[in-house]
């Protein structure tokens, strides 16, 4: 762990025994084999901390540290301080790297010096490990910095970074969880040159813990924070007064944001995360759906509650609830006009031969 392409992997474990296995396999498995492993297991209360501790016994390169549960910027920032590389690798407890990732990612900065943040593609996978979708990123620095006026331009996960500059921006900052990753691009972005591989570097696993309402209220929070406050630091040159905790609705509107633009980025991501779920919904998906039903129809204008209807003429069309699916159709607006040219005739097929 002392030559220029070793790698520190930072994996911060809570409550993650289901999937930590195959995880763990997956990294040790890398074509690039100098690296370590600073695996924190943030107060896990399941199987997380003893499959860890296997692991480090099995192999030297995995080290573990337990720790009362802190958070996830803190507990990043942690494994930041103990790691002993420049390059630093993240990675959740949950995914799956693809074999040459780190080969991949390695060689990329080492032929590119300026490059301080790196990315790559992922594959969107369910809980059985399907492919749902590949989602790839602006790969130059300028398209990521527009991407990132809007949204987050990297997956987390799959993100590769110089330890000397994200310590130079000051690491991760709690009051933004779990958005603690797109404030971090912001003001990385402004410091170094950052890019995205075109190649799938991950697995990135859905699964229904990640649909509560609490969670995504909290990341749209912190989104919308780490954009309000990333303007004022362009346009003013510092950054209003951060929360101690972290940030609220009513921090937002002190800033200027209205109630309905929280709405609006809630829906969109509520959408967005059961749009992955549709051959696999539960009632978690049923839950946030009525939420995000309730958010669109308090909201002035009609296009969220469409692109809700959208989503669940979908997917009853996906579970045969043809009736049901046409009703939601009708209901979607200009996505219903587009349903109808292209599957109109196919519902009725299906419905004569059901």
């Amino acid at each position: 762990m002392n030559s220029s392409d070793s790698v520190s992997v930072l994996l911060p474990v809570r409550n993650a025994d289901a999937y930590l296995r195959v995880c763990m396999a997956g990294i040790l498995a890398q074509t690039h084999r100098d690296f370590e492993i600073i695996a924190i297991d943030d107060g896990s209360t399941d199987g997380s901390l003893p499959i860890l501790r296997s692991f480090e016994a099995a192999d030297s390169r995995v080290r573990v540290i337990a720790q009362e549960n802190r958070g996830l910027a803190d507990t990043l920032n942690r494994a930041i301080e103990e790691s002993s590389s420049e390059f630093l690798a993240r990675h959740d407890a949950d995914d799956i790297s693809t074999p040459d990732r780190l080969q991949r990612q390695v060689a990329f900065m080492k032929a590119n010096p300026k490059i301080g943040l790196l990315g790559g593609a992922i594959n969107v996978v369910d809980q059985e490990n399907r492919l749902i979708l590949t989602t790839r990123f602006p790969i130059t620095h300028d398209g990521i910095g527009a991407r990132l006026k809007k949204a987050s331009a990297f997956c987390h996960p799959a993100t590769f970074y110089r330890k000397s500059v994200v310590a130079g921006v000051g690491g991760y900052r709690r009051q933004f969880c779990p958005a603690e990753d797109y404030d971090l691009w912001l003001r990385m972005w402004n410091e170094t040159e950052c890019a995205n591989l075109a190649e799938v570097v991950l697995n990135y696993r859905q699964h229904t813990a990640q649909l509560s309402h609490s969670a995504i209220d909290q990341q749209v929070l912190g989104a919308i924070g780490a954009q309000v406050i990333a303007d004022r630091r362009a346009a003013e040159g510092v950054e209003p007064r951060l929360p101690v905790d972290t940030i609220t609705a009513g921090y937002l509107g002190e800033l200027g944001v209205q109630r309905s633009e929280i709405d609006e980025a809630f829906v969109r991501s509520a959408v967005s995360r059961l749009s992955y779920h549709r051959r696999s919904w539960s009632a978690a998906c049923d839950s946030l759906l009525r939420e995000a039903e309730q958010r669109a129809m308090r909201h002035p204008g009609r296009h969220l509650l469409e692109d809700v209807n959208w989503l669940v003429a979908k997917h009853r069309f996906t579970e045969g609830m043809f009736a049901d699916a046409i009703v939601r159709c009708v209901k979607s607006g200009s996505f219903g006009r587009r349903f109808w040219r292209k599957r109109l005739s196919g519902i009725l097929y299906r419905i004569r031969h059901r």
